[in-house]
């Protein structure tokens, strides 16, 4: 085993980066103006609530109606409140999209999927004192 250690560190010794497969960055002017960009929020519309009003779905959330927000910034806002929105137990599924009205206006689409409050059990109960005397009396 120790061979085979010292044998795939002294192996690669020898290999050594050329300058043309040094990654280097490149920065794109447009790129970079994009993430600054501010988008407000339309509406946020959700759907798939039955029972949950949209106040409670409302309040776990960040971004409200007509609030600013970068582009950089969007998608780990979005997951940050989907993740808020889930911790509620509610709900099984809870998406977020953002649709995009104009290229600085977007809306909140939030489609949750509620959870059934009530769950049917059975219930087995023996009607004698005993499964063997209900076994032995049985028609």
């Amino acid at each position: 085993m120790i061979p085979l250690i010292f044998g795939f560190f002294l192996g690669f010794q020898e290999v050594s980066p050329s300058a043309d497969t040094v990654a280097r960055p490149t920065y794109d002017v447009v790129a970079l103006a994009a993430d600054t960009t501010l988008l407000t929020v339309n509406r946020i519309l959700i759907i798939g609530n039955k029972r949950t009003r949209d106040q409670i779905i409302s309040r776990e959330l960040s971004l409200k109606t007509g609030d600013t927000i970068r582009v950089n910034k969007l998608a780990e806002t979005i997951l940050w409140d989907q993740r808020k929105i889930y911790n509620l137990r509610l709900f099984n599924v809870v998406n977020i999209r953002s649709l995009q009205i104009t290229p600085t206006v977007i809306d909140l689409l939030i489609d949750v999927q509620e959870r059934w409050y009530t769950w049917p059990t059975p219930i087995f109960e023996l009607y004698d004192r005993n499964f063997t005397e209900w076994w032995q009396n049985y028609n």
